[in-house]
This record gives C-alpha cells, sequence and structure tokens, in this order.
C-alpha cells in the first residue's frame, strides 16, 4: 500500500469521527455491531 493510500483513509476514518463530535454524537455510536454484520454479511454471500 502506497503513502497516499494511507493518508487518505486515515484522513478518511479522521473526518468520519470528526464529524460525529461536531454533530454532538458519541464516537462509540459508530461501531454498531448490527450494522456491521448486515453489511459485511450482504458484501461476503454473492
Amino acid at each position: 500500500m502506497d503513502k497516499t493510500s494511507v493518508v487518505g483513509l486515515a484522513l478518511g476514518v479522521a473526518t468520519i469521527v470528526v464529524g460525529q463530535v461536531l454533530e454532538g454524537g458519541h464516537v462509540a455510536s459508530l461501531i454498531q455491531p448490527t450494522a456491521m454484520l448486515i453489511v459485511f454479511g450482504g458484501t461476503w454471500v454473492r
């Protein structure tokens, strides 16, 4: 993985977290096991 991919990934995650905090949300609310199961399950099973 090249440097720009790493920087882009880190910047994307940081932007989501900062936006969540600025809107008054909690960072922990971004981690939802049920939603993660639906997304990964739907992606993995074709």
